[in-house]
């Protein structure tokens, strides 16, 4: 059964201004924004999923807004993919398994039918910084968060062990341009219970501007 809290992101928490990839970091890859299990996710990847979101918010009416709403947007995408392969990994070592289509598709309708609708949840997305062709993919990390609380019948400092067991076990190491990884806050935050706290407005903060100083830095 879905918990009722709906989705639970530490990587959609970074947007609210949650340390989740904080200053300072380890010794840099050339080219790669973090290295985890072996693998590299690289700064353009990074850069690729950053693009598709700036021209979605450049389409909406309200671009400027929505802009300056999502200052550490490099970050935040940056430990969204971490945060992929954490929950990936996690899943494995508790036996959790994948979530299937019919999983991720519940999940996705279950955001729109809170928001109202699928275009309120699209423009709420973009307030959170993420681009609408990417709610799959926020849908897919909902339904793997909610079998990994079900493995551990519902218990939720469990399945943030489970998490940071799953993240130490990965060796992630993230490039200093972007942050450090702060596997504390990942458990701490990954699985905070309230509603969609990515998705509510944040404040404007230093817009634009600090995200252009960290393209300027690479």
């Amino acid at each position: 059964m879905r918990q009722a809290a709906g989705p639970k992101f530490a990587v959609l928490l970074a947007l609210l201004g949650a340390p989740l990839l904080t200053a300072c970091g380890d010794t840099p890859h050339p080219g790669a924004a973090a290295t985890l299990g072996g693998e590299r996710i690289t700064v353009a990847q990074v850069q690729s999923r950053v693009d598709e979101t700036r021209d979605a918010q450049n389409a909406a009416p309200n671009a400027a807004d929505l802009i300056a709403k999502t200052p550490s947007l490099q970050r935040s995408t940056l430990y969204n993919m971490i945060f992929d392969r954490v929950l990936d990994r996690a899943l494995v070592d508790t036996g959790a398994g994948q979530p299937d289509a019919a999983e991720v598709q519940a999940s996705r309708a279950a955001l729109e039918e809170r928001f109202g609708s699928a275009e309120a949840l699209e423009a709420a997305a973009l307030q959170g910084g993420i681009a609408p062709s990417q709610l799959d993919a926020v849908a897919r990390q909902d339904a793997g968060v909610n079998r990994l609380l079900q493995v551990v019948n519902g218990d939720q400092a469990a399945a943030g062990k489970a998490l940071e067991k799953a993240a130490d076990e990965l060796h992630i190491d993230v490039n200093p341009r972007f942050g450090e990884w702060n596997a504390t806050t990942l458990q701490k935050g990954a699985l905070q219970n309230s509603e969609l706290p990515w998705l509510k407005p944040v404040s404007a903060g230093a817009p634009a501007a600090a995200e252009q100083q960290q393209q300027q830095q690479q």
